[in-house]
């Protein structure tokens, strides 16, 4: 009778602890962040709180616990023990068990999926106003909810949880995509050509986001949010702005080399400044350097008089339209100077300094020839050259100040024109005429202090073979931010931490 209430008596003690284990666990639960520094809402509190309580069961169970069902001391206390240990592991921050835990709630991944719901309907409303529609929203929500709540599906709800947040992104891009081919159709703006041109780039942004958001890789809220407000922010832009509109319609490689159908709705006829072949400063803010152009010429360039055969814009030395200089009406003559020059394979004259019209917009024959002395040029075109973008990037201006708020996301490609220094700063020239940080597309080699593993984006170890203490390893940019920890962009998705260089 002794020995069986000594061991009634050690059992009390050990479902004791395990009891204090789980009350001092679920007063942890208030203070646990996600990786993001965000709180947990309530209902993943409580889901971490009920399990807390399951584990506590399984051992203080009157009848079937663990604790009860042992009938000496070493096993009483190798039960407790693993109670205990169980407990304390489920509030260890973005353990194995925690996540667990919330990818098994059905409650979580149907406030999860909700929360997504209401972000990509803000998202859409936001920038299309009452121009955008949620029809497809709300039956991508219907049927992700449909799936969650499937019996067949319990044992995958976190799975089928991302698959609902892809649908519900999926769906926001789809209105989007329809309130910009809206706005695009309702403009009087247009030609109908051109309205065709900037629907096909509409459809292609559309396309470009929806298979980035459905790559198996994209598997966290967080991405997928990101690159459906970017594809959305992009669509609206497409409709919207008269910047993304142009270089749409410039860059089109189907359109034609005239440029009569593209002036219906222009009613300037400005006249671009005259020739000067030794500029000094002058009052033109849009583009003081001289065109960086072979143009072939001996001392004189020939001033000739043509006849233009359609409308024509005015472009600058990358090509890009010059809006305020208007548009050159067919049937007149302008002053040119010299051969055609080509920049990025089409043939141009140079009409003023910095200032060029297509060639096919003009006739062949010269109705009067001049000559402007000048000293021979001998600049060379810096070549356009396509490179990556390894560390997301803004846009800056010429006085390297941030130019607007986009973000070239990494792994973008851009046509870089040639290279300068800002403010101290290395810059690729963009043919649009803004900068990007040379330090996000070209490497910069620094040694390892440490061995040093690889992560990936989400600061998770994507490999077991390490990099030597020593080693110079190719870096991109800043460091960036994981998990509060500072990391190097090494190669695409690909990171070190910033403690492991010199």
């Amino acid at each position: 009778d002794i020995a069986a209430d000594k061991i009634a008596a050690e059992k009390e003690i050990a479902k004791g602890s395990v009891t204090d284990t789980a009350t001092n666990a679920k007063n942890q639960v208030d203070k646990l962040k996600h990786q993001d520094g965000t709180d947990y809402t309530n209902t993943e509190k409580q889901a971490v709180k009920d399990r807390i309580d399951q584990e506590a069961a399984k051992a203080n169970s009157e009848q079937t616990g663990t604790i009860s069902q042992v009938q000496d001391s070493t096993e009483i206390e190798t039960a407790r023990k693993d109670a205990v240990d169980r407990i304390s592991s489920i509030i260890v921050s973005d353990s194995k068990e925690l996540d667990d835990v919330l990818n098994n709630n059905s409650e979580v991944q149907g406030e999860r999926l909700k929360a997504a719901y209401d972000s990509a309907v803000k998202a859409l409303t936001d920038r299309f106003k009452d121009k955008a529609n949620t029809t497809s929203v709300d039956q991508a929500y219907k049927n992700a909810k449909d799936a969650l709540n499937d019996s067949a599906n319990a044992d995958k709800l976190a799975a089928t949880e991302l698959a609902g947040e892809k649908a519900i992104a999926t769906g926001a891009l789809a209105e989007a995509q329809k309130a910009a081919k809206s706005e695009i159709q309702s403009s009087s703006n247009y030609t109908e050509q051109e309205k065709k041109t900037i629907i096909n780039q509409i459809d292609t942004d559309m396309n470009t986001a929806k298979d980035a958001i459905n790559q198996p890789e994209v598997n966290d809220s967080k991405t997928i949010t990101k690159l459906r407000d970017d594809a959305i922010n992009q669509l609206y832009l497409d409709s919207t702005d008269s910047d993304t509109i142009d270089h749409i319609l410039d860059s089109n490689d189907n359109s034609q080399e005239n440029d009569d159908n593209h002036s219906n709705n222009i009613n300037t006829s400005s006249a671009p400044a005259p020739f000067n072949p030794n500029p000094i400063n002058t009052a033109d803010k849009e583009e003081k350097e001289e065109p960086e152009l072979d143009l072939s010429h001996s001392e004189e360039l020939a001033l000739t008089s043509r006849k233009l055969k359609h409308n024509a814009y005015v472009y600058n030395k990358h090509g890009k339209r010059i809006k305020k200089a208007g548009v050159l009406r067919k049937g007149n003559n302008i002053n040119t100077y010299g051969s055609a020059v080509t920049i990025r394979g089409k043939k141009y004259f140079i009409i003023a300094q910095n200032r060029f019209v297509k060639a096919a917009n003009i006739t062949v024959q010269k109705t009067s020839v001049t000559t402007v002395t000048t000293a021979p040029i001998t600049e060379k075109p810096h070549p356009v050259v396509e490179k990556e973008i390894m560390h997301n990037s803004y846009l800056y201006d010429k006085q390297g100040k941030r130019a607007n708020k986009l973000v070239i996301l990494v792994g973008s490609s851009v046509n870089t024109a040639n290279k300068q220094s800002i403010n101290g700063r290395s810059f690729y020239e963009l043919e649009d005429g803004l900068f990007i940080s040379a330090a996000n597309i070209d490497s910069k080699k620094i040694k390892l202090r440490h061995n040093a593993y690889i992560y990936s984006q989400h600061g998770n170890r994507i490999s077991k073979k390490g990099l030597k203490k020593g080693k110079a390893v190719k870096t991109y940019g800043d460091p960036v931010k994981i998990n509060n920890k500072q990391y190097y962009i090494i190669a695409k998705n690909k990171f070190v931490k910033k403690a492991n260089f010199k």
